[in-house]
């Protein structure tokens, strides 16, 4: 079984109304407006080590968790955040999961052009002379994994149980091909 580290989940979830993004940003000191757009608020803590990215209208994007006990607990944070501050939102907030990444190290070093070769599922693109990777799509839709050289596989699909079932798929794959060499 490999190691498999998931390093961010990307989820989304609506707070159910409509805010006033420049007083909420008067009142958290985490808070930044979007320079570029001023109806998007931006929210960065340290503990959790989140990210939001919140619409006037209260639809909401997130970042940084690194399993669903951090994504769960940084929606309650946020929550709470709001809520303290006189900005009643849902009390049930339901985020979906959009994307997840993950990486895995199989500790041994590669050699891409002879794995572009060798894969015969899914579909293989490696071109060098622009990228230092091989990019791997599984015949499972949605998933990618790039694959260096030094064995390093990071992918980024539509959940966890998807990425960490194709890591380890590929993972599995690579390391009898490598012992076949």
């Amino acid at each position: 079984m490999t190691d498999i580290t998931i390093s961010n989940i990307i989820a989304s979830f609506s707070l159910g109304q409509s805010l006033d993004i420049q007083e909420i940003a008067k009142t958290i000191p985490e808070a930044q407006v979007n320079q570029h757009e001023t109806q998007l608020l931006t929210i960065q803590w340290e503990d959790p080590r989140i990210a939001c990215l919140i619409n006037a209208d209260g639809k909401t994007m997130m970042t940084g968790a690194q399993s669903q006990e951090d994504l769960e607990n940084g929606v309650e944070h946020l929550r709470a955040t709001l809520e303290q501050r006189n900005i009643h939102v849902k009390k049930s907030l339901k985020p979906t999961i959009k994307h997840v990444v993950a990486s895995t190290q199989l500790h041994t070093v590669l050699d891409l052009k002879l794995l572009q070769q060798q894969l015969k599922e899914g579909t293989i693109s490696y071109t060098p002379e622009s990228n230092p990777w091989l990019e791997y799509i599984p015949n499972h839709p949605n998933t990618v994994i790039l694959v260096f050289a030094t064995g390093a596989l990071v992918a980024c699909g539509p959940s966890v149980d998807d990425v960490s079932q194709q890591l380890q798929h590929l993972a599995d794959i690579l390391m009898k091909k490598k012992s076949e060499e």
